[in-house]
């Protein structure tokens, strides 16, 4: 439950609606049109009524409705994976007999081998399979940078750490072998921090063969990434519009909350 400024506004004219509506309910004896008036208060009271009760979440308190964190938190999933379901349509159109292979955090792998619908990279998976129209292969790199270490420091080092100063070029080449075959490959994954350590991901090549595509914020060096699409190492980047906020609500059609918080530059 929360009150924020629409739910105080809708607030304050129920107040005075049903002030006006007790003022002219006294009126009525020597006023012929006070009852009209009246009638006319109740009506918008009642109005702004149901607007306070919608915008102040208050049925939540009692298991009714979604508070807005939760409206939040599915738009967020919803525009997150319109990504991916952008990504499968291009693949369909392009390579539609394509072997798809997504790389995710592997802490998001766990995500999706429970089917923990509440999480956006579940959400996503499940838009890249609707836009693809059919099956993908899905994996995660492995840390070797914390093989070594009990599962409580790994926890620690991966609550205390970013996901990317802790993958490094071998953990990609090691998972990327396992599938030789997969020949479109969607990094929703956190890539390298450490430049270097990008040079090392051998899928990642000038003239590429395979059609590789990098979700929203996987890298933030905007150099390497103009580079790597104007050398064909990749074959598409998703990045977020410029100026686009995010509110409780998104577009139920995949396609509507794509366009509207990002693009896919493919130059």
């Amino acid at each position: 439950m929360s009150f924020g400024i629409v739910a105080y506004a809708f607030g304050a004219v129920v107040l005075i609606c049903f002030a006006g509506v007790f003022f002219f309910n006294k009126q009525q004896a020597v006023n012929p049109k006070a009852q009209t008036y009246a009638l006319i208060l109740t009506l918008v009271g009642i109005i702004c009524l149901c607007g306070f009760v919608y915008s102040s979440n208050i049925l939540s308190a009692i298991g009714i409705g979604k508070t807005a964190n939760e409206r939040t938190a599915n738009a967020y999933n919803q525009y997150y994976a319109s990504q991916g379901y952008m990504i499968g349509k291009k693949i369909a159109e392009v390579k539609p007999d394509a072997k798809v292979l997504l790389l995710v955090n592997d802490s998001d792998k766990a995500f999706i081998d429970a089917n923990d619908d509440q999480r956006r990279i579940v959400c996503f998976v499940k838009a890249l399979k609707e836009g693809f129209g059919g099956e993908i292969t899905v994996d995660a790199p492995e840390l070797s940078s914390l093989a070594k270490q009990s599962e409580e420091m790994r926890k620690m080092a991966l609550a205390s750490a970013s996901y990317s100063t802790l993958v490094n070029g071998k953990d990609y080449n090691t998972v990327l072998n396992k599938y030789p075959s997969e020949n479109v490959i969607v990094f929703a994954s956190d890539l390298p921090m450490n430049p270097n350590e990008l040079g090392q991901i051998k899928r990642i090549k000038k003239n590429n063969k395979d059609m590789i595509f990098l979700c929203n914020a996987v890298i933030s060096n905007k150099d390497i990434i103009n580079g790597w699409l104007q050398g064909k190492y990749i074959s598409g980047l998703v990045q977020r519009k410029k100026g686009f906020q995010q509110g409780e609500s998104a577009p139920n059609d995949y396609a509507e909350a794509f366009n509207e918080a990002y693009t896919l530059r493919e130059e």
